[in-house]
Formats: structure tokens, C-alpha cells, sequence
């Protein structure tokens, strides 16, 4: 139950981290160099989610496991 919340508490902070890192973006940056931040970041986001997905399948995988 532990990695559960291990879990949550990074991604929760991940996603704060990204949307501080957004504005920021949005406020100091404008033109290409804006565009270019914010696909950088929109990629990032991606990441983020197949990571979680992964850990949830693996988490389930472990739990299948164990039962039998």
C-alpha cells in the first residue's frame, strides 16, 4: 500500500512541477521559442502518463502473481 502512495505523491508533484514550469514558459517566452518549450513539455506530459500506465500494469501484474 505504501508504493501506492509513493506513487501518487510523484506524480501529483510531477504535474505541479510541470504546470509552475508552463507558466513560466508562458510568461518569459513568446514566439518559436514558446512553441518549442511547450511541445518540449507536452512530450514530458506524455511521458509522465506511460510511465504511470506502466506502473499500474506491473503493479497488477505483481498482484496476479502473488495470488497464485
Amino acid at each position: 500500500m505504501e508504493l501506492k502512495k509513493t506513487i501518487l505523491l510523484v506524480t501529483l508533484l510531477l504535474f505541479i512541477y510541470n504546470a509552475l514550469f508552463t507558466y513560466i514558459i508562458t510568461q518569459l517566452t513568446h514566439g518559436t521559442g514558446q512553441l518549442i518549450f511547450l511541445v518540449l513539455l507536452a512530450l514530458d506530459y506524455i511521458i509522465i502518463f506511460y510511465f504511470i500506465l506502466q506502473i499500474a500494469h506491473e503493479m497488477k501484474f505483481m498482484k496476479v502473481k502473488s495470488r497464485k
